[in-house]
């Protein structure tokens, strides 16, 4: 058996390893992040990541294999707090017991929010996910976790919705929004961003009523 002292010398030298680690880890993945959205994938290196986070090229090495784990890392952690935003968005919409207008304007607006505050990495997310088969299963998964909560969004306002097919509804919005939101990113200070907006939110609105 291990003597307490020993014990507690050893815990307090690995608490502050483990903490170091964990530091190194998100520097590099913030560090990526960063020359992702301004250089791209494919003109990013793992060197380049080392120098941008101010470490050594082995430390980059110690926690990924290559850029495109660290790729991986990056599609996971923001698909995760994407997905978290919606589901926490959408919670707060049933709790105040919006209706079914403004709970689609509350919810547009607020993932386009989202969306513009990483317009630069998403675009890279979207070819990246194009050329890797374990992006695109990541995405996928995520994507179906996502449409179930809109799914769940449906049904709280029952009788309201007027559509043929919930699984149809919940796609077509779903990636309706994402490429709107991809046009109006790239496009930026060439369009009336809210004019736009409001007629997409207008759109969905009256599609999910039934209305023509």
């Amino acid at each position: 058996m291990t003597p307490p002292k020993a014990h507690n010398a050893r815990a307090r030298i690995t608490k502050p390893v483990q903490k170091r680690s964990i530091e190194t880890r998100n520097r590099i993945i913030d560090a990526a992040k960063a020359l992702f959205a301004e250089k791209g994938f494919e003109d990013t290196n793992t060197n380049l990541i080392a120098s941008r986070a101010g470490l050594s090229i082995g430390s980059v090495y110690a926690h990924f294999t290559d850029k495109w784990e660290i790729f991986h890392t990056i599609l996971e952690d923001f698909s995760s707090a994407v997905f978290e935003y919606l589901k926490e968005s959408i919670q707060k919409i049933i709790k105040d017991q919006n209706s079914l207008n403004d709970a689609v304007e509350l919810l547009i607006h607020g993932l386009y929010k989202a969306h513009m505050l990483n317009g630069r990495l998403n675009a890279e997310i979207d070819k990246f996910t194009i050329m890797d088969s374990k992006a695109g299963k990541i995405r996928s998964g995520w994507e179906a976790k996502t449409n179930r909560e809109i799914s769940n969004l449906m049904t709280h306002f029952g009788d309201q919705i007027r559509i043929k097919n919930t699984t149809a509804a919940v796609t077509v919005i779903h990636r309706s929004a994402h490429e709107v939101f991809q046009y109006l990113y790239k496009n930026r200070g060439l369009l009336e961003e809210n004019i736009v907006l409001n007629e997409f939110i207008t759109m969905i609105q009256s599609y999910l009523a039934g209305r023509t």
